[in-house]
């Protein structure tokens, strides 16, 4: 390849880097719009109830479902047929038991079942590099759901199975196809218990990866279910608000951790990801923290014409919640480098200890504390795993540099 193809491969590569990160741009942005609708259409009684509800099929769906996912993206080994419905049953089962009430189950099981779907099709993405038709069609049903709300809260009141309804649809009409096709593409074997163990065999290895990804599935979701048990409505709802903007910004992080984990594992170079990370970094602290805090300083005013003067009282949560995400946004890229560094066993036991210390916490302290607690426990939390990967890669670089 001559100077002048590779000038016009590296334009190509920019162009599609540059159109994928406008339009998840632009899809977040639309999912901030619905979660602001939301916190308004809401009622604060039924706004705690969809926290609570979403807090329910996440954990589901992060345990069950996306740890497997992030094991494959990471192993590049693909899962058997028989694993993936497994998968799907044990899920399904699981929401069953924690569901209050028949309407509840039906509205949540069509909102997990669409999860699953842009799920299965966002790690086919990044198993085959189609990063632009994805987000294409994510910020397409984003739009429809902004759209479809808008419209049902003006001719009705908003519950949230009607919103679960809408989201889970959407997935379906967007996603169907593409998970469809992913599920036929599934490796089969001649029998179900010998496509397990097939599965387990490839899973056995990496145990504590595997388990790494099922224990960051916990984390963040213990909230409602403490505040629920141990606190007040008023606080449930008051945690939800400031937890879902804090989600649609902790997507954002999702997105570029899913690059740089992807990039380090089809380039394998420890090297080139360090410094294009410590690149991040240096961008973040120099620019993103200050502007940061000038935003929460001087904020304020913006986030009470958003969410409402009903909910003035969240925004102590808000700004906990917004220095969770830029904490994230600093250290928690550098996970990509553990794992190139197979430092499989310390990831599980950080990972295990932040559990550990956050089920404690949020049971001793919800009560007395209520959703401001609650905050200060996920900040504290959360930190440790980041902060600690950061520091692990830190002493591994400079015990390379001693070895030199």
């Amino acid at each position: 390849m001559n100077l002048k193809q590779k000038n016009g491969f590296k334009l190509i590569q920019f162009k599609k880097i540059a159109t994928t990160v406008v339009l998840d741009a632009l899809a977040k942005l639309l999912i901030g719009l619905t979660t602001l609708l939301l916190i308004r259409q809401l009622s604060s009684e039924d706004l705690g109830l969809y926290g609570l509800a979403l807090a329910k099929a996440l954990i589901v769906y992060q345990v069950v479902i996306y740890s497997l996912n992030q094991f494959e993206l990471v192993t590049r080994l693909q899962r058997g047929l028989n694993t993936f419905l497994l998968q799907l049953i044990l899920s399904l089962a699981l929401l069953v038991l924690i569901s209050p009430t028949t309407s509840g189950l039906l509205s949540l099981v069509a909102y997990f079942l669409g999860i699953v779907m842009i799920d299965s099709a966002r790690l086919n993405r990044h198993l085959n590099n189609q990063y632009i038709s994805f987000s294409a069609i994510e910020l397409a049903r984003n739009l429809i759901i902004l759209l479809a709300l808008l419209y049902l809260s003006k001719i009705q009141h908003l519950t949230v199975n009607t919103v679960f309804y809408v989201q889970g649809g959407s997935a379906f009409l967007f996603f169907g196809y593409l998970f469809l096709k992913s599920v036929v593409s599934l490796r089969r074997s001649s029998g179900f218990t010998s496509g397990l163990t097939d599965n387990w065999n490839l899973i056995k290895p990496h145990l504590a990866l595997f388990f790494y990804f099922i224990i960051i599935g916990f984390i963040g979701q213990i909230e409602p279910f403490a505040l629920n048990k141990f606190s007040t409505s008023t606080e449930l709802s008051h945690f939800t608000v400031s937890q879902r903007l804090y989600v649609v910004m902790t997507t954002v992080l999702a997105s570029i951790n899913s690059v740089y984990l992807a990039e380090s594992i089809f380039h394998n170079d420890i090297q080139k990801m360090t410094l294009q990370l410590n690149k991040h970094l240096k961008f973040i602290v120099t620019f993103l923290v200050p502007l940061t805090a000038v935003a929460l300083i001087f904020g304020q005013p913006l986030y009470v014409f958003l969410v409402t003067p009903n909910y003035l009282s969240t925004y102590p949560i808000f700004c906990i919640m917004i220095t969770i995400a830029l904490i994230g946004l600093m250290f928690s890229p550098f996970v990509s480098l553990c794992i190139l560094r197979k430092q499989f066993s310390f990831l599980f036991i950080l990972s295990l200890i932040s559990l550990i210390l956050n089920l404690i916490l949020n049971f001793a302290l919800s009560a007395k504390y209520g959703a401001l607690g609650s905050a200060w426990i996920l900040l504290l939390t959360t930190s440790l795993i980041t902060v600690g990967i950061f520091t692990k890669h830190c002493l591994t670089q400079r015990n390379l540099k001693l070895q030199i």
